[in-house]
């Protein structure tokens, strides 16, 4: 909870009227993991016990969507009025191609919900901003992450995993560039 993937999932269903509230008035559960491919979700998946799967990083051939392909869960696309509203807020719209994930019915059209954003202000200090990136480079073995151990190469650049939209704040480009991940 209170996180970009749970703020993105949050505007995605109250696009639908929805909420997690409502879902656990209705006697829903939410089971909360630290990466999208964790253990217990996949167990979940294979068990069939999860009714619905929120949730993002589906880049991983083995991860989370593979599985629940697998195992006879299908993706609700989003309607065309919850990827526009969702683009007016920022993100950007994206497929998911059959081409890729053969036990779809067809490409499914959603948002792009990749990368690690660490937003700031442009007034933020470039080295209270050098500071943050030297942070997540001492932590990041314990950053939980579906890819192994954080790659500080991949933060700073535009990939298929992580596009990157908005620029570097200075501070974290001087970092980058300091270390050679630039």
């Amino acid at each position: 909870m209170n996180n970009t993937t749970y703020y993105t999932l949050s505007k995605i269903l109250s696009f639908y009227g929805l909420s997690f509230a409502k879902i656990k008035r209705w006697g829903g559960e939410l089971q909360e993991c630290v990466r999208p491919s964790a253990p217990e979700r996949i167990r979940g998946i294979r068990q069939r016990t999860l009714c619905a799967i929120f949730d993002e990083g589906i880049n991983r051939k083995d991860g989370w969507l593979t599985e629940s392909l697998r195992n006879g869960y299908d993706i609700l696309p989003l309607e065309p009025e919850v990827v526009t509203k969702m683009e007016r807020l920022g993100y950007m719209r994206a497929l998911i191609p059959k081409a890729r994930y053969p036990r779809l019915k067809q490409d499914i059209v959603t948002i792009d919900f990749s990368g690690w954003p660490l937003l700031t202000h442009r007034w933020l200090p470039d080295g209270i901003a050098y500071s943050i990136c030297e942070s997540i480079e001492a932590r990041r073995d314990t950053i939980a992450c579906d890819q192994g151990p954080v790659d500080l190469k991949m933060l700073c650049k535009s990939t298929d995993g992580g596009p990157l939209q908005i620029p570097l704040h200075p501070g974290a480009v001087k970092f980058y560039k300091d270390k050679n991940y630039l």
